[in-house]
């Protein structure tokens, strides 16, 4: 964990946690930004996703609003044959092409810091 103030990466619980746990853009600041502890990572094409990675989503083409972890992918990666995980609803193995979205983002967890 990574408990700088505001821009850190920690949960010790849902009353003390930092703004990247729960919050889409303060996510992806905190990974792309990253050289302390904790994970990092940067943006790349989708037909990089590799599983682990992140892809955020923006509804209305504007503001990114949601997270979701890649758990698998085709050989060369596109929409259509890209899985996600997500808490929100809870879904494993589903389908990114089920999303309605006008933007997206894919981040490429490339390590971590101790």
């Amino acid at each position: 964990m990574n408990t700088k103030p505001v821009y850190g990466w920690y949960y010790f619980n849902s009353y003390n946690r930092s703004a990247s746990w729960t919050g889409v853009q303060y996510l992806y600041e905190f990974l792309t930004r990253n050289d302390g502890s904790g994970p990092f990572a940067r943006e790349v094409p989708l037909t990089a996703a590799e599983p682990g990675d992140i892809i955020q989503l923006s509804f209305d083409g504007t503001t990114f609003r949601h997270s979701l972890f890649v758990v698998e992918t085709g050989k060369t990666p596109d929409l259509s044959n890209i899985k996600i995980a997500t808490h929100t609803i809870d879904r494993d193995y589903y389908p990114l092409s089920n999303y309605v979205f006008k933007k997206y983002r894919c981040l490429h967890i490339e390590g971590y810091r101790k």
